[in-house]
């Protein structure tokens, strides 16, 4: 039996069978959160996967091409988590069931748009080996440019789940800024993409550090900018691009 038939076996063990969009998924409770994987038309045999961070379903065009060339697409809610410890142990759990019992490949490619942003450069700086690579969309990379400056609720639950307080918060060392030279240096694969008329996420206080690190190692990353446009659209018309990108750079560990 080939990996792809066993992951398929493991699958369909999953529960009962759901659609999203065109493509055949499962829905189910992980650790107390919602979870779901969603197969490939034509599988590849080694059970490469996309991991979404944030807002699964939500301007789909990337992982609509990544199904397409046959890698998984997965998700776990992290919702009010903000990349904090909390979100890390849930995704710790999630990757050991992911790569354990469904038989994936352990190297995922992460995707995080928006506040996903967290979640992915926090996951790869802990696990760079075990990281394919990143897209990154408007992601925000500094708690001080965001969500500071939001909803005093929103403030609220960013700074309970990182274990800050309003005195504190500036000393945070690990926001994906702070984070970024060391992606960089363990060569962890960045594609970025970003509205140059983003207010909500600013560009200058969030991915252009990481690019400026990344330039700065002469580590591997592809930046589209798309002129006018502010937080969102997320996304670019062809996601074609931004897919060859990783496949060519995909970290290996």
């Amino acid at each position: 039996m080939s990996a792809s038939q066993r992951i398929d076996i493991a699958f369909i063990s999953l529960g009962s069978g759901d659609r999203w969009l065109e493509y055949d998924c499962r829905r189910f409770p992980f650790g107390g959160r919602s979870a779901v994987v969603v197969r490939p038309p034509a599988p590849r045999p080694d059970g490469a996967f996309v991991w979404r961070a944030r807002f699964f379903g939500a301007f789909p065009g990337f992982d609509e091409e990544m199904l397409r060339r046959g890698y998984w697409l997965v998700h776990v809610d992290i919702a009010d988590l903000f990349g904090g410890s909390a979100a890390m142990s849930l995704w710790d759990d999630f990757y050991a069931f992911l790569t354990g019992e469904l038989g994936l490949r352990p190297r995922p490619f992460l995707e995080g748009m928006s506040r996903g942003g967290l979640a992915v450069c926090h996951w790869a700086w802990r696990c760079p080996g075990e990281t394919a690579g990143m897209y990154l969309d408007a992601p925000v990379c500094d708690i001080g440019s965001w969500p500071h400056g939001a909803s005093a609720e929103i403030w609220s639950k960013a700074l309970s789940a990182l274990g800050l307080t309003v005195s504190d918060w500036r000393s945070y060392g690990r926001n994906p800024a702070d984070l970024a030279p060391a992606l960089a240096e363990r060569g962890v694969p960045l594609a970025l993409v970003y509205g140059d008329a983003d207010t909500t996420v600013p560009w200058h206080e969030n991915g252009a550090r990481l690019a400026a690190a990344y330039r700065a190692a002469g580590a591997p990353i592809a930046v589209w900018g798309k002129p006018g446009c502010g937080h969102h659209p997320h996304g670019l018309p062809d996601m074609a691009p931004v897919c060859d990108f990783l496949e060519e750079h995909c970290k290996e560990g």
